[in-house]
């Protein structure tokens, strides 16, 4: 679930929310569950967590830190024929246009009904940052980004 006050997402390892550090999350079950880590050079860090329940739906979750603070999260549903490894052994147009839909209806039951943009997005507006489902061509993968402003 995600909570409109502060982008807090309520996962089964933690809450992640705008307010949350880098130097926190080390201190959290979810760093502790990381699966992949890429640290760049320009101060960008990037953890990827398999399989985090939400709401009672499994999730690969990834989350962005720049200069200590969180910046993103992204959450890419997992269904039953999902691999958690997100392979294009399988991939297909059509699972991942339906995966956005259970974005979208995941979103609506959390956060009410979004704008809908002409690129078929969703998106939600706050004053700690924005959140979207959206089909990504160009990744060729359909995912929900919540985007924590830095203020």
């Amino acid at each position: 679930m995600i909570q409109e006050d502060d982008g807090g997402i309520i996962t089964s390892l933690g809450i992640i929310n705008s307010k949350l550090t880098f130097n926190e999350f080390k201190n959290t079950e979810l760093f502790n569950s990381v699966n992949d880590l890429v640290d760049s050079e320009n101060d960008h860090i990037k953890y990827t967590i398999k399989n985090v329940q939400i709401d009672k739906h499994s999730f690969i979750i990834t989350i962005y830190f720049f200069d200590n603070k969180l910046i993103l999260t992204n959450l890419y549903y997992l269904d039953d024929q999902r691999d958690e490894e997100l392979t294009w052994s399988d991939w297909a147009i059509k699972k991942e246009l339906k995966n956005k839909e259970c974005h979208d209806r995941l979103l609506e039951k959390w956060l009410g009904r979004g704008e809908v943009t002409t690129d078929n997005y969703v998106n939600y507006k706050y004053k700690w940052g924005s959140v979207s489902s959206g089909y990504d061509p160009k990744s060729a993968c359909s995912n929900i980004t919540i985007n924590y402003y830095c203020l």
